[in-house]
């Protein structure tokens, strides 16, 4: 694979599903779901994150990173260097959202207010209930200003809140 672009991501919170990588300080980090005793749904795309301390924490840190196609070209977010100073304009967020209503699809639920960007929903895991309601759970990359509809509502990225905030 070519070498990809290096960028500043600060990640506001990750996926509820978080695994070692064997022996290494390399963890896997994607949406989950636990439907009942006995299933459980993930997200297919996921987050590299390595962590020479050997733990993974869900307090805000931002990261150098890049974003890539693995072995079986599923979208994935590799984070290898945390940074230990504060940086003032990360190049994307990456925060974890929990939605119930309609279902979310990844590219036409999604709107970059920069088109050129990487942005986008990384990863969903999601399920059905018997009256056609949606539990999702997503990881999404962004930008100020990136939008995403739930529900008929376009929510816009605001990096003052750092969060989706209803459209004014």
């Amino acid at each position: 694979m070519d070498k990809q672009p290096v960028f500043k991501f600060h990640v506001l919170s990750l996926g509820e599903s978080t695994q070692r990588l064997g022996e290494s300080n390399n963890f896997i980090n994607r949406p989950f779901l636990q439907i009942d005793d006995l299933r459980k749904k993930w997200g297919d795309e996921y987050i590299v994150i390595n962590s020479p301390l050997g733990e993974i924490d869900n307090e805000p840190k931002t990261y150098l990173g890049c974003i890539d196609l693995d072995k079986k070209h599923r979208k994935y977010l590799k984070l290898f260097k945390e940074l230990d100073f504060p940086i003032d304009n990360p190049d994307y967020y990456v925060l974890h959202m929990n939605v119930i209503g309609e279902k979310i699809d990844k590219v036409q639920s999604f709107f970059k207010h920069n088109k050129d960007s990487l942005s986008c929903i990384l990863s969903c895991a999601y399920n059905k209930d018997e009256s056609d309601i949606y539990t999702s759970k997503l990881i999404v990359i962004c930008q100020n200003g990136d939008g995403i509809m739930i529900d008929g509502d376009m929510l816009i990225f605001s990096d003052l809140s750092n969060k989706f905030e209803e459209e004014i």
